[in-house]
């Protein structure tokens, strides 16, 4: 495989050499990926408005109350996601996710 220049430490699945195992030397092309679910997609410092585009992207709604509330709790098959944000700010600050099993 790749060698990065002096000893080799690691090797990224995608065939790019890394000083350090697991990581890039390098900021790579960023890459739209598609997640399993909107809980995956909301990240910590989201706007409300991006995780409404995220939930969007999902075919997914939520209520007009519950999108004024804080925090958000929404559904998905196999699992339960709580959406905390920042009162001030309206950016997301802790999300949780909760596989239910039967």
């Amino acid at each position: 495989g790749p060698v990065a220049s002096g000893a080799m430490m690691g090797i990224i699945p995608n065939g790019t050499s890394s000083k350090v195992p697991g990581k890039l030397d390098v900021p790579g092309p960023e890459h739209v990926t598609h997640t399993a679910s909107v809980c995956d997609a909301i990240q910590v410092g989201m706007t409300r408005d991006d995780a409404l585009q995220a939930l969007s992207d999902h075919k997914d709604t939520l209520g007009a109350r519950q999108r004024q509330s804080n925090p958000w709790s929404i559904e998905e098959e196999g699992s339960l996601c709580a959406i905390s944000f920042d009162a001030t700010t309206g950016t997301v600050v802790k999300k949780k996710k909760t596989i239910v099993t039967e």
